[in-house]
């Protein structure tokens, strides 16, 4: 059975293979890119002026975070606010979100575990995959037990977790979880929705065991202000031949290590 589904790619790069790979596996969605806010290069004064963070980010800021959970860098606060505008265009369809950094391992094993998802998904608010769930708070996994309906694993998050490269949000999940982050905030998205479902706000789900997903170890455009030759040429002839060329260099390099090695014997 096909649902409704919306899908999209927070990035800010004017293509993504993400794009194509996901109408691919899902060729019934709506997939589409959503521009991330960018606030990278804003600094703690601009933020906390324009009433985007508080006093504690600011100063977490200024002086360098202690904990996990403290907000370092502007990109952290752009993330939120991308999140908290792809929840709030379309509310009543379920949504898929993915940061650009997101990198499918496997196509239809995602496209399972989403669809088995949706029939349950009166039951939760939000389903983490490739997250990681660290202190549980002395607690053991609490899995999930909805029958056979459901593809995969999952364990309630009632503490702080890692990662929201890949997140499927219900409709009620998109109203509850738009309106909790609302500025200012004042810690990393994934800690404070982790601390929310702790209090018991919301319910969210974490995808275990083998994942279906992983966060790509190359810098996102969500959260970096950096650029890549390569990424942000994706899709283009410019971007292709940037790559073989390193990958040439790279072959020609080794070939003569090898070749300066055995001459010396």
């Amino acid at each position: 059975m096909n649902h409704v589904l919306e899908i999209r790619v927070i990035t800010g790069r004017a293509h993504h293979p993400l794009l194509k790979s996901l109408e691919r596996i899902f060729p019934y969605a709506s997939v589409g890119k959503l521009e991330a806010v960018d606030h990278s290069l804003s600094t703690p004064e601009l933020l906390l002026d324009r009433g985007l963070i508080g006093a504690p980010s600011y100063a977490s800021m200024k002086e360098g975070r202690r904990w996990h959970h403290e907000v370092a860098r502007g990109g952290a606060i752009g993330l939120a606010e991308s999140v908290r505008l792809a929840l709030s265009l379309n509310p009543e369809v379920p949504l898929l979100l993915l940061e650009d950094d997101c990198v499918i391992k496997r196509g239809s094993a995602l496209k399972e575990r989403v669809e088995s998802l949706l029939f349950f998904k009166d039951n939760f608010e939000m389903a983490v995959f490739g997250g990681y769930v660290g202190d549980r708070r002395g607690k053991s996994k609490e899995y999930i037990g909805w029958g056979e309906g459901v593809v995969g694993t999952y364990e309630n998050i009632r503490s702080p977790f890692w990662f929201m490269h890949c997140v499927l949000y219900t409709p009620k999940g998109r109203r509850v979880v738009g309106g909790l982050i609302r500025p200012p905030l004042d810690m990393q998205i994934d800690s404070f929705l982790g601390y929310m479902a702790q209090l018991g706000k919301l319910r969210i789900l974490c995808e275990t065991g083998r994942s279906v997903v992983y966060q790509s170890k190359h810098f996102s455009s969500v959260q970096e202000n950096k650029t890549c030759i390569f990424c942000s040429n994706v899709g283009t002839i410019r971007g292709l031949i940037g790559c073989t060329k390193v990958v040439l260099v790279l072959q020609i390099l080794v070939f003569v290590y090898f070749f300066a090695s055995h001459k010396k014997k």
